[in-house]
């Protein structure tokens, strides 16, 4: 127990728990502790292991490149300055997660120190739930909390999209490293509203089925997506039965999913057309922070705007840069999973970043610098599982031919 409390409660631990709960201790102090995370994780990033490998060239020329481009959309194009910065912020500095956590001796352990912060966030976003009746609305700390999440959905310290994806990172490392925790991660992604979240941690659980089935884990398989059934079907049908709880919007969620997915995708359609638009006529891109969040609603920029989709923005404050290191990324991930023999581990990182990556389609959630973070964490921690694979396989070649 002594060994296990050491391994999670360290000095990661805690950095990631203050990096994620920033929001939050900034809106209850009435200052914008946006800029505090930085000194942090250079600091972090510092004392981390950064050893680098020939398979990290496309992400460095890309970063470089998104350098330079700093600098000639400050000068050469009718960029927002204000902006940049943000965008930096928001955008860039998390980058620097593709490089802390792919050299750890156990990623079991930061798997555990993981699930162990978004379990934090659960608890939060389970108290400030206003459907539940715990926590007194007229409290100034909750009012600040819960100030911007839309009705109806849960969220902790930030807006109910980026704790949706947060909780669905918890539920996927829950399902391979803590089972029991795995249903108390699910209720809370259903409860967030957030329908990319669903699909997301639908699509990994067809993912750890699958995983499940090829290893012959087929008792496993058998209760897994036992319970899973009886989740969906008590939080629906029964939950209402006996709880004194308004599950209306939550049933209109779920009945309208694939609709309601259908008609997004028709509202945002003329956002991505925007993000299209704006590669076209700045192939190069536009710069940092000049079309999302930031762009629709900080700041008065000279471009289209792209809130919703996250490829679409980067398309276009990244330009033709972001096709080229995303189609390695691509290519990566299709090495992955048709030519290796993935363990658990492997297997579940996998899953975290193709799950995102699904939610990336309608949703800017790498706008939220944590969620950007751990987006960049379980990159670097995949490539370097292609790079570990692609090594074993040259020296069985070389073996061989001697």
């Amino acid at each position: 127990m002594s060994k296990i409390r050491h391994e999670v409660f360290d000095l990661d631990f805690y950095f990631l728990l203050i990096y994620s709960l920033l929001p939050g201790i900034g809106k209850i102090i009435g200052i914008n502790l946006m800029l505090l995370y930085v000194p942090m994780l250079i600091y972090w990033f510092i004392k981390k292991d950064k050893t680098l490998y020939k398979i990290d060239i496309p992400f460095l020329i890309f970063v470089f490149f998104l350098l330079l481009y700093i600098f000639v959309s400050y000068v050469a194009i009718p960029t927002n300055k204000i902006g940049i910065i943000l965008g930096i912020v928001l955008d860039f500095f998390p980058m620097f997660g593709y490089f802390l956590f792919r050299n750890e001796k156990s990623v079991n352990s930061f798997a555990l120190k993981l699930i162990t912060v978004i379990f934090i966030h659960g608890i939060i976003g389970i108290y400030l739930y206003p459907f539940f009746g715990i926590a007194n609305t007229s409290n100034n700390i909750v009012k600040a909390l819960t100030d911007g999440v839309a009705w109806g959905r849960m969220a902790s310290v930030s807006g109910s999209l980026g704790f949706g994806n947060l909780i669905m990172i918890g539920f996927i490392l829950s399902l391979y490293f803590k089972p029991l925790l795995a249903p108390f991660f699910f209720s809370l992604v259903i409860f967030s509203m957030q329908r990319s979240s669903w699909m997301g941690s639908a699509f990994a659980i067809f993912l750890y089925l699958i995983f499940l089935l090829k290893k012959g884990y087929l008792k496993r398989f058998n209760i897994v997506l036992s319970i899973i059934m009886i989740l969906v079907i008590a939080v629906i049908f029964f939950v209402p039965k006996f709880i004194n709880f308004d599950f209306s919007y939550l049933i209109n969620r779920f009945s309208k999913l694939f609709s309601g997915i259908s008609e997004s995708g028709g509202v945002r359609s003329s956002l991505w057309q925007n993000g299209i638009d704006n590669f076209l006529e700045y192939p190069l891109g536009t710069g940092f922070g000049q079309v999302g969040q930031v762009g629709a609603r900080y700041v008065d920029g000279a471009f289209k705007v792209c809130p919703d989709g996250d490829y679409f923005r980067m398309l276009s404050e990244y330009g033709i840069n972001f096709i080229i290191f995303f189609g390695f990324i691509v290519l990566c991930f299709i090495y992955l999973f048709f030519f290796s023999n993935m363990n658990l581990e492997d297997n579940c990182f996998f899953s975290v970043s193709l799950s995102t990556a699904i939610q990336m389609i309608g949703s800017n959630i790498t706008e939220f610098y944590f969620d950007n973070f751990l987006f960049w964490i379980f990159i670097g921690i995949n490539i370097k599982k292609v790079r570990v694979l692609l090594v074993q396989r040259t020296r069985l070649i070389q073996g061989c031919i001697t």
